[in-house]
């Protein structure tokens, strides 16, 4: 798969700061278009007032995280931006002294989006137990919280920054059709409340079956939300999510 190739390329080109084979044998090994090394244009520059709006749980945490006065975490918070912005939507200088340099000279030139997922975690409580969480007050969600605050990033998630709390109750279809009403409830361009099928109880039904019947329903309800945000810039943060 020539499209798999090249973004594993471009990843661990990101990841270890070191040069793979030049761009002209991959685009023959690949049979590569060479109009894809050509980037998209700047989108115009938005000045503060058009930025998406910063969600109210990212407000809350940064207020609390100023007023304790914190330690500044700009590498950190770089090392998390390179992964979901392209170079060319970073504009603070502080950030791109703390990109590796092969991310600034290469200025992704297979034309690759940059990863789309980005999980922030801290070591576990119990070591030797691969089902424990994280240990608490390590600063994720305030990460996530400086992501979300970023004039960068809300500058090219334009159509919003979105703060979901998970937590760790059972993520049925029920709280999972919640999340995502609260999800699309923090979308400016969405007006209404989006309906999903009711799953209703059937009598005589195994556990197993319904398990089967609730994934079905949770598919399309994911389906649904995936069509709506299909082509819009939305970045959607998930909190505080205890369980794989």
């Amino acid at each position: 798969d020539p499209w798999l190739f090249r973004q594993l390329c471009y990843e661990v080109m990101v990841s270890t700061d070191q040069w793979c084979p030049d761009t002209t044998i991959l685009m023959e090994i690949c049979g590569i278009d060479p109009s894809l090394l050509e980037e998209e244009p700047d989108s115009e520059y938005l000045a503060d007032d058009d930025l998406a709006p910063i969600p109210e749980a990212a407000e809350h945490v940064i207020d609390k995280v100023y007023e304790r006065n914190p330690l500044p975490r700009t590498t950190t918070l770089a090392s998390i931006l390179r992964r979901i912005l392209p170079p060319r939507a970073i504009t603070d200088a502080t950030l791109l002294d703390n990109f590796t340099s092969i991310r600034n000279t290469l200025r992704n030139p297979l034309g690759l989006s940059a990863t789309n997922i980005v999980s922030i975690s801290s070591v576990p409580e119990n070591i030797n137990d691969p089902d424990s969480l994280g240990v608490g007050g390590m600063g994720k969600t305030t990460l996530a919280a400086m992501v979300a605050h970023h004039p960068d990033v809300r500058r090219y998630f334009i159509d919003g920054v979105v703060w979901v709390y998970v937590g760790d109750k059972e993520l049925n279809y029920n709280r999972y059709t919640q999340c995502l009403r609260e999800l699309v409830g923090q979308l400016d361009f969405y007006q209404g409340v989006p309906l999903f099928a009711e799953l209703l109880h059937t009598p005589g039904e195994t556990l197993s079956k319904r398990r089967r019947r609730e994934e079905g329903f949770m598919i399309y309800a994911r389906d649904t939300i995936a069509e709506l945000l299909q082509d819009r810039s939305v970045l959607i943060i998930l909190d505080d999510v205890c369980f794989e």
